[in-house]
């Protein structure tokens, strides 16, 4: 049911500012969340751009739990070359 609005959603992402990342912030140790992100994989490698994408599970909470904020480092570090490739960066800092 997923992957026609897959498609749509992450052809257009492409189609409009390139190759693009996706940083998947759900826990490895639940099972929902675990099957979420299984489901996800999925539909990223059926995917005919998938070239375009680059995937990376951060466990946000195992990371970052506990006010660990610069546990971020690890994550942006990850994906650095991909933010200096793409040549723009958009925050919100409020």
């Amino acid at each position: 049911m997923t992957k026609k609005p897959f498609a749509f959603h992450f052809d257009g992402i492409i189609d409009a500012y390139g190759p693009c990342s996706i940083i998947n912030l759900l826990r490895y140790n639940t099972a929902r969340e675990v099957r979420i992100s299984t489901e996800f994989i999925r539909q990223v490698y059926e995917f005919p751009q998938k070239a375009k994408i680059n995937y990376l599970n951060f466990d946000f909470h195992g990371f970052c739990g506990g006010d660990r904020y610069q546990a971020l480092k690890v994550m942006i570090q990850k994906v650095d070359q991909e933010i200096l490739d793409h040549g723009y960066l958009v925050e919100n800092l409020t």
